[in-house]
C-alpha cells in the first residue's frame, strides 16, 4: 500500500487500528496507537505504515496464519482480512441507503470479493437497484469515511483536503454516495493502479526494473527479488527504493575504474587480460587455458559438395591498417577457395582498400566487393551482405579479427552434422597487437570461458558475438538485423532467436582471435553498447523468463505438485522442479518393475 500524503491527525487513530486488524490480527494497545499516530502525522504515511505492515510481529502472523492463502483474491487491492471487507462492504451500503444491510447480504458481497470481483464492482451491483432518492441528504462524517475508505481500498492512498472538497461537493450538488464510491474505485488513476499492479509477483519485479532502471530483468534477478515481493504483498516500494538507491549511488560516486583500451575484461570469467600481462603470457587466475580444450570436435566433418557452403560478410570503414592482413588471412582458410565466399560492404570508407581489395579480387573471383556511395553503419552493411549472399551458412568477420585457418571449416562442419544446430560460437583467444598471426597469437594462451548458451545466461552476457557462424534460414524465421541499432544489434538477435527456440551450440576449440582495438566501438568510454543493451532487454526479456518463474510461490508449488508431491518445499525453483520430475521418474520405474 503506497500512501502519499500525510495522515490527518484525527484520522490517523482510525487508520492505525484498521491496520493491526489487517496486519497483526489484533487490537492496537493505547500507547500504540498514540506512538504510531504520531508517526503518521509527523515522519509521512510511507515510513509508518511500513513501520506496521513489515513489522516482525506482521511478517510474524503473516507465517504462521492458519488460513491459506486465496489465490484468487486480486493483488490490485488491498490484502486485508475477510472482516475487515465485510465492514466495508455494510459500511458503505449503511451510508449509502441510510439502513443497516443484512449479515446475509454482505456475506455475499464479501464472498465474491473473495472469488476475485473488485470491490468497486461488487458495491456497484449491490447499490444500484437502491440508490437513495436525488433529495436525500448525507451526513458529512459518512461521506468523508466512505471517500477514506475508497482511497485507502481503490488508490492505495488517503485523500487530501481538496480531494475530500471535491467528492463533497460531488454529494452536495444532488449527487449520490454510491456515485461517489463508483467514481473514485473506477477512476483514472484506480484503473491505472490496477493495471500496473494486478500482476503476479516476477512481474512486479520485471516491471520495477524496466521503470527504475530502464533495463530489463534477468532472470536471475527475477528470481531473486521474487520471494520479497510475494511476500509483501501488494507493495512493491521497498524494492523500488532499493534499485532506486543503487543507481543514484552508481550515477553519483565516480566510477570505480576508468575506461582502459588496454584493459579487456574475459569472456565468460571474472577475470581481465592488460597489455603488460599479455606480452609476457603471464595468464591471470581463473582464465581458462586454450590447451585444455584442444581438439575436442575433431570427429565432426564437412560434407562433400561443390556448392557455396558458407558467405563471409565484412563492414568495412577505416580498415587501411587492416585490410590486407585481413584478406590474407581469410584466403588462407582451407575451404575459401572451394565452399566460401567473402563479401565486403565498403561503407565509403575514405582510406583507399579499394586498390587492395580489387587486387585479391583478381586471384579470388569468390571475392564480392560492393561500395556504398555513402556511409552506412555496420548492421546495415551486414544486412545488405545477407541480401547478396549464396551460402548457406553466414559468418560475419571484422578486419581486425583473426581466424584459424580451420575456422570456417569447423563451424560449417557443425552445422552440416547436427541439423538441430542454428547457430555456433567458441571460444576466442586474446590479441593486443594487430595483424600477429594466429599461431602467435595462440602462444599468449588467453582464451575466453563462454559457457553453452542456455535460455537464461545469454542475458548475462552475448556469448556468440564474436566469431559465430549462423544458418542463413534464420533471417527468413526472425528477421535481419535491427539497423537502428549501433553496437548492440548482435545481441538482439540473439535474443530474437532464442524467442524463437533456436538452437545454439558451442565448440570447445578456440578458432578465433579477438583483437583488443584502442580505437573499435566496444572500447570506446563513450560506447553506446550498454544503452542499446537496455533497451534491448526492456523489449525481449519478458518474452524469454519463463511464467513459471514469474508467479507467486504458492502457485508455483501447486503447478509442481501436478507432477508430483516434491519432496522439496522451499529452495531454488530448478531444484523443486528437479526433485518432483526425479520423484516422477523413480515412481514410474517402480512400477514398470
Amino acid at each position: 500500500m503506497i500512501i502519499e500524503h500525510a495522515v490527518p491527525a484525527d484520522q490517523a487513530a482510525d487508520l492505525v487500528r484498521q491496520l493491526y486488524r489487517a496486519f497483526l490480527a489484533r487490537e492496537p494497545s493505547d500507547d500504540e496507537v498514540a506512538v504510531h499516530s504520531g508517526n503518521l502525522w509527523n515522519d509521512g504515511a510511507m515510513a509508518a505504515v511500513s513501520g506496521i505492515v513489515y513489522s516482525p510481529e506482521a511478517l510474524a502472523v503473516r507465517a504462521q496464519a492458519a488460513e491459506p492463502p486465496r489465490p484468487s483474491l486480486p493483488e490490485g487491492m488491498l490484502a486485508i482480512g475477510r472482516t475487515d471487507v465485510a465492514e466495508v462492504v455494510a459500511h458503505a451500503l449503511e451510508a449509502a441507503r441510510h439502513d443497516a444491510p443484512s449479515a446475509y447480504e454482505v456475506e455475499l458481497r464479501v464472498d465474491d470479493v473473495e472469488r476475485g470481483t473488485a470491490l468497486a464492482v461488487v458495491l456497484r451491483d449491490a447499490l444500484q437497484p437502491l440508490q437513495p432518492a436525488e433529495d436525500s441528504v448525507e451526513d458529512e462524517a459518512s461521506i468523508d469515511r466512505t471517500i477514506e475508505i475508497m482511497y485507502r481500498l481503490a488508490l492505495g492512498r488517503m485523500p487530501g483536503p481538496a480531494d475530500l472538497e471535491n467528492w463533497r461537493g460531488a454529494v452536495g450538488n444532488g449527487g449520490r454516495l454510491s456515485n461517489v464510491v463508483f467514481g473514485i474505485g473506477e477512476s483514472a488513476e484506480a484503473k491505472l493502479i490496477r493495471g500496473a499492479l494486478d500482476v503476479v509477483p516476477g512481474t512486479k519485479v520485471q516491471l520495477a526494473f524496466e521503470i527504475v532502471l530502464g533495463r530489463g530483468a534477468a532472470a536471475a534477478e527475477v528470481d531473486h527479488f521474487r520471494g520479497m515481493v510475494d511476500k509483501q504483498g501488494l507493495d512493491i516500494s521497498p524494492l523500488v527504493w532499493q534499485l532506486f538507491g543503487d543507481e543514484a549511488r552508481k550515477r553519483l560516486l565516480p566510477p570505480q575504474h576508468a575506461n582502459d583500451p588496454h584493459l579487456a575484461y574475459v569472456f565468460g570469467s571474472r577475470g581481465a587480460v592488460n597489455i603488460a600481462d599479455w606480452r609476457t603470457s603471464k595468464a591471470l587466475p581463473g582464465i581458462k587455458k586454450n590447451h585444455d580444450v584442444l581438439g575436442a570436435d575433431s570427429a565432426i566433418r564437412l560434407r562433400p559438395t561443390e556448392d557455396c557452403v558458407v558467405s563471409i560478410i565484412t563492414s568495412l570503414y577505416r580498415g587501411g591498417a587492416f585490410i590486407r592482413s585481413f584478406l590474407e588471412n581469410m584466403t588462407s582458410q582451407t575451404i575459401f577457395r572451394t565452399h566460401c565466399e567473402l563479401i565486403i560492404i565498403d561503407a565509403n570508407s575514405p582510406e583507399g582498400e579499394q586498390a587492395i581489395i580489387e587486387e585479391f579480387c583478381r586471384d579470388y573471383p569468390n571475392i564480392i566487393y560492393k561500395r556504398m556511395d555513402a556511409r552506412v553503419s555496420i548492421y546495415e552493411a551486414w544486412n545488405i551482405g545477407v541480401g547478396l549472399a549464396r551460402g548457406r551458412y553466414l559468418t560475419n568477420a571484422n578486419v581486425d579479427d583473426i581466424r584459424r585457418t580451420d575456422s570456417f571449416e569447423i563451424q560449417a562442419a557443425v552445422l552440416d552434422s547436427l541439423d538441430f544446430v542454428d547457430v555456433t560460437y567458441q571460444d576466442v583467444l586474446y590479441s593486443f597487437e594487430p595483424r600477429m598471426p594466429f599461431d602467435e597469437i595462440a602462444k599468449r594462451d588467453f582464451c575466453s570461458d563462454l559457457p553453452v548458451v542456455s535460455r537464461y545466461n545469454l542475458m548475462e552476457f552475448n556469448s556468440p558475438h564474436n566469431a559465430p557462424m549462423w544458418r542463413a534460414a534464420l533471417h527468413r524465421d526472425v528477421g535481419l538485423f535491427n539497423q537502428s541499432l549501433q553496437s548492440a544489434a548482435d545481441f538482439e538477435f540473439w535474443l530474437r532467436c532464442l524467442v524463437a527456440g533456436k538452437i545454439f551450440y558451442k565448440v570447445n576449440e578456440a578458432h578465433a582471435a579477438y583483437f583488443v582495438n584502442p580505437d573499435g566501438m566496444s572500447t570506446r568510454p563513450d560506447t553506446r553498447g550498454a544503452i542499446e543493451a537496455y533497451a534491448v532487454s526492456r523489449e525481449l526479456y519478458r518474452k524469454i523468463v519463463s511464467p513459471m518463474l514469474v508467479i507467486s510461490d504458492d502457485e508455483f508449488l501447486a503447478r509442481v505438485d501436478e507432477i508430483d508431491a516434491a519432496p522439496l518445499r522451499k529452495g531454488r525453483r530448478y531444484d523443486i522442479v528437479q526433485s518432483a520430475l526425479l520423484a516422477l521418474g523413480t515412481r514410474r520405474e517402480g512400477a514398470v518393475a
